[in-house]
């Protein structure tokens, strides 16, 4: 009798009854710029194996993972979570990948029209702001020929 309540007590244990697995994860970014690296957080229960789709043809089988999309779109991400053999689950959200922002400036002197070596060229996320000279972005100094450019704005 003590071996069959045995037998049975082992039998979840050996054929792998356990409780179904539990797709979860979040992004650290839903809208990024190309090249950027966005980092995946694996929040997923009861399972022991995982696997991450990037919606790119690139893959990882780590419990968190971290990529940088080569081409701008929005792409489904789907990560994959087994338990055992045959039980798994899914999670999915969508990222939206931009090309890199760019503004280039060049600042000419107003009468003669020359270009402006070592001017300081202040950005502000409003006309208000500007108007105040309050909560300024980003300050940059053009080069020999003028120009000073802005990227990941």
């Amino acid at each position: 009798m003590k071996k069959i309540l045995i037998i049975i007590a082992a039998m979840p244990l050996l054929f792998g009854c356990g409780r179904d697995p539990l797709a979860d994860f979040f992004a650290s970014d839903s809208v990024a710029e190309l090249g950027d690296v966005i980092y995946f957080t694996n929040n997923s229960l009861d399972a022991d194996a995982y696997e991450w789709d990037f919606g790119d043809g690139y893959s990882s089988t780590l419990y968190d993972a971290e990529h940088a999309y080569e081409d701008y779109g929005t792409f489904e991400v789907m990560l994959t979570a087994y338990s055992g053999r045959k039980k798994f689950d899914n999670a999915f959200t969508t990222i939206t990948i931009y090309p890199p922002s760019e503004l280039e400036v060049t600042v000419i002197e107003y009468y003669d029209e020359y270009t402006v070596k070592d001017a300081s060229v202040i950005l502000y996320s409003t006309l208000s702001d500007w108007n105040n000279q309050n909560n300024p972005l980003v300050e940059g100094f053009t080069n020999n020929y003028g120009r000073v450019t802005f990227t990941g704005l």
